[in-house]
Protein backbone atom coordinates (compact mmCIF):
# COMPACT_ATOMS: atom_id res chain seq x y z
CA UNK A 1 0.00 0.00 0.00
CA UNK A 2 1.52 3.27 -1.06
CA UNK A 3 0.62 6.95 -1.07
CA UNK A 4 -1.85 6.46 -3.93
CA UNK A 5 -3.72 3.90 -1.83
CA UNK A 6 -3.86 6.31 1.12
CA UNK A 7 -5.22 9.05 -1.17
CA UNK A 8 -7.84 6.63 -2.51
CA UNK A 9 -8.94 5.83 1.05
CA UNK A 10 -9.27 9.55 1.73
CA UNK A 11 -11.30 10.04 -1.48
CA UNK A 12 -13.64 7.10 -1.13
CA UNK A 13 -13.74 6.51 2.60
CA UNK A 14 -13.85 2.78 1.84
CA UNK A 15 -11.81 0.51 4.06
CA UNK A 16 -9.38 -1.91 2.51
CA UNK A 17 -8.33 -5.25 3.92
CA UNK A 18 -5.25 -3.59 5.43
CA UNK A 19 -7.31 -1.17 7.50
CA UNK A 20 -8.78 -1.62 10.90
CA UNK A 21 -11.62 0.73 11.79
CA UNK A 22 -13.31 1.02 15.13
CA UNK A 23 -15.63 3.37 16.95
CA UNK A 24 -15.07 3.36 20.69
CA UNK A 25 -17.91 3.89 23.12
CA UNK A 26 -18.44 7.48 24.13
CA UNK A 27 -19.24 10.82 22.57
CA UNK A 28 -16.23 11.24 20.29
CA UNK A 29 -15.99 8.59 17.59
CA UNK A 30 -12.50 7.79 16.37
CA UNK A 31 -11.26 5.91 13.36
CA UNK A 32 -8.02 3.97 13.40
CA UNK A 33 -6.15 2.76 10.37
CA UNK A 34 -3.36 0.24 10.27
CA UNK A 35 -0.94 1.35 7.59
CA UNK A 36 2.27 -0.18 6.28
CA UNK A 37 5.53 1.17 7.66
CA UNK A 38 6.38 2.69 4.26
CA UNK A 39 3.31 4.95 4.32
CA UNK A 40 3.89 5.84 7.96
CA UNK A 41 7.45 6.87 7.07
CA UNK A 42 6.17 8.99 4.17
CA UNK A 43 3.75 10.77 6.51
CA UNK A 44 6.61 11.39 8.92
CA UNK A 45 8.60 13.07 6.16
CA UNK A 46 5.71 15.51 5.62
CA UNK A 47 5.74 16.47 9.29
CA UNK A 48 6.89 19.81 10.59
CA UNK A 49 9.52 19.77 13.36
CA UNK A 50 7.96 18.34 16.51
CA UNK A 51 4.97 16.91 14.62
CA UNK A 52 4.23 13.19 14.40
CA UNK A 53 3.16 11.13 11.40
CA UNK A 54 -0.20 10.65 13.15
CA UNK A 55 -0.69 14.41 13.37
CA UNK A 56 0.10 14.75 9.66
CA UNK A 57 -2.43 12.03 8.83
CA UNK A 58 -5.09 13.77 10.94
CA UNK A 59 -4.36 17.11 9.26
CA UNK A 60 -4.52 15.62 5.76
CA UNK A 61 -7.77 13.85 6.55
CA UNK A 62 -9.31 17.01 8.06
CA UNK A 63 -8.29 19.06 5.00
CA UNK A 64 -9.76 16.44 2.69
CA UNK A 65 -13.04 16.31 4.64
CA UNK A 66 -13.27 20.12 4.54
CA UNK A 67 -12.85 20.00 0.75
CA UNK A 68 -15.49 17.28 0.47
CA UNK A 69 -17.93 19.33 2.55
CA UNK A 70 -17.30 22.34 0.29
CA UNK A 71 -18.12 20.29 -2.82
CA UNK A 72 -21.25 18.81 -1.25
CA UNK A 73 -23.03 22.15 -0.96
Amino acid sequence: MGTDDFEEILKTGRPTREESMHKPAGDSPQVSFRVPRELYDQLGRLAEPGQSANQVARRLLAEHLDQMRGHAT
